[in-house]
């Protein structure tokens, strides 16, 4: 079932924010958490419902995992049941996601095929996996994490957060299931949330699946052989940089907007990245707590043992840097390229990205050291940062390295064949303004910051209301906005198109 469906919109969520309520003014918060948790297992069901088996067994096992975690004493004992944890969470993950790319890099070397047959990528995994280790993790350290089974069950299957994300934190979400306040209905909930939900649906419907037009041609092109023009080439990848902000950034706030229908506040997942003017600035906006995740539990583990290690060699500052942040960066990013897809392509496109953020960290380490370097101007930051971007996420979209040195061919040779779309100037303006819009209006935490929808980070720019700044708030005429907006994206709903994170 998805957040941009007629059956979502009208039928689901409305039923099971009525049955929330109900059953926790007439039945008390189990009965309450109950429902949640039936209502997430069908939303989940909806898909393939032979795969809630494995979500079901997936969270038992992990929370017994973290039962043992918790009341076991002996610290190699501890160990031992993090590893094994942590060993069965990749270990299905690894089957349902990596184990045919893997078979076929074997097949190539071996050359004969081992008859995997087909294997159906269950919906979700990633997510409801990485979120179980840190689970683990924070068990494993000790953490207050003393809530039976039914609230770890709605903790893991919630579902505005259960499909793509965001990734949170037992902390985060669990003492808000203790909270009575999150049981009884806000008015000022139900119109925020909607607010931000509609947001969100906008960004999708009307933006994101709009421009699926100006990104399919040439990437299909390139997909079957064919050589995409320069200007074909560098319209559908611009047009696809748009596509997946607003198809990711939509999903966002439409998590954020039901789940805070409910009382339920989410971390805030996305924060304007192309406005960044560095590379890692530009990763701490996107997927904020998949970063989260890298950095804390994939980045500083190898960055600290590799430091301690470089420490043993000596003192010099470049091995140090090289031991604590650059092999530990291109690592953890080879990896998120990885988690995105099981394909060399997405191999490429976390070691584009990793090598970026370890140039960038040397470059800083550097003009900190010496004084060598410059101040670079904001505006020639701001594009760079969106050239490398752009360069980085044809990966992304390609089916394969082959269809992406397609598009590379077109975008950095100027041909005579210049595509498609080369006697209409209409796509590149279309784009541009988009882009503008981007770049000129504020993001959905900003214009709803008044009210603190979502845990965000303090130190983000901007993220504070300011004076004359534009911000929602409960009037007539936000409400009428609201409602054009809602009524232009439901008009569009003409097909269920999926999330482009769904397949992660």
């Amino acid at each position: 079932m998805l957040f941009n469906s007629y059956l979502y919109i009208f039928f689901f969520l409305p039923l099971v924010v009525l049955g929330f309520f109900s059953a926790s003014r007439f039945a008390g918060q189990t009965t309450a958490i109950c429902w949640l948790i039936l209502a997430s297992l069908f939303f989940y069901s909806w898909w393939n419902p032979a795969y809630v088996l494995l979500l079901g067994f997936s969270v038992l096992f992990n929370y017994r995992c973290g039962r043992w975690l918790i009341n076991a004493t002996d610290s190699s004992h501890r160990i031992h049941i993090l590893v094994f944890g942590i060993t069965a969470n990749l270990a299905l993950l690894g089957y349902y996601k990596y184990l045919g790319f893997f078979a076929g890099i074997a097949e190539s070397l071996m050359g004969y095929s081992l008859q995997l047959g087909d294997i159906v990528l269950p919906l979700a995994i990633s997510f409801f996996t990485f979120q179980q280790i840190a689970y683990l993790v924070d068990a494993y350290k000790g953490e207050e994490i003393s809530d039976g089974f039914l609230r770890y069950c709605l903790f893991i299957t919630f579902f505005p957060q259960l499909i793509a994300g965001p990734i949170v934190h037992h902390k985060e979400m669990m003492p808000q299931f203790r909270d009575r306040a999150t049981f009884r209905f806000k008015p000022l909930n139900l119109s925020l949330g909607s607010a931000i939900f509609t947001v969100g649906l906008f960004k999708k419907v009307v933006l994101a699946d709009s421009l699926a037009v100006y990104v399919d041609p040439a990437f299909s092109t390139a997909a079957t052989g064919g050589s995409p023009g320069f200007y074909e080439s560098w319209l559908a990848t611009s047009a696809f940089s748009l596509q997946v902000y607003f198809d990711f950034s939509g999903y966002s706030d439409m998590a954020i907007g039901a789940a805070l229908i409910m009382g339920i506040q989410l971390p805030v997942n996305f924060f304007s990245p192309y406005k960044a003017t560095s590379i890692t600035e530009a990763w701490r906006r996107w997927h904020m707590t998949l970063t989260r995740f890298v950095r804390e539990y994939i980045y500083m583990p190898i960055s600290l043992r590799l430091a301690r290690l470089a420490l043993r060699w000596g003192r010099s500052r470049w091995l140090l840097l090289l031991a604590s942040s650059i092999v530990p960066v291109v690592i953890a990013f080879v990896l998120v390229g990885l988690w995105h897809g099981a394909g060399w392509n997405f191999v490429l496109f976390g070691l584009f990205h990793g090598s970026l953020l370890a140039l960038h960290a040397a470059w800083r380490e550097l003009k900190r050291i010496t004084g060598f370097g410059f101040d670079i101007p904001s505006w020639v930051a701001l594009l760079l940062t969106t050239f490398s971007w752009l360069v980085g996420i044809v990966m992304f979209r390609a089916v394969d390295v082959a269809a992406a040195l397609k598009i590379y061919s077109g975008m950095f040779s100027v041909s005579t064949s210049m595509g498609v779309f080369s006697d209409n100037p209409l796509p590149a303006l279309v784009v541009l303004s988009i882009y503008v819009l981007v770049f000129a209006l504020p993001n959905t935490e900003q214009l709803f910051n008044r009210y603190r929808p979502g845990f965000s980070d303090k130190n983000l720019e901007a993220s504070r209301c300011r004076k004359g700044a534009l911000v929602w708030s409960e009037k007539t005429s936000w409400a009428i906005f609201m409602g054009i907006l809602f009524s232009i994206s439901v008009v569009m709903m003409t097909r269920e198109v999926v999330f482009i994170y769904f397949q992660f």
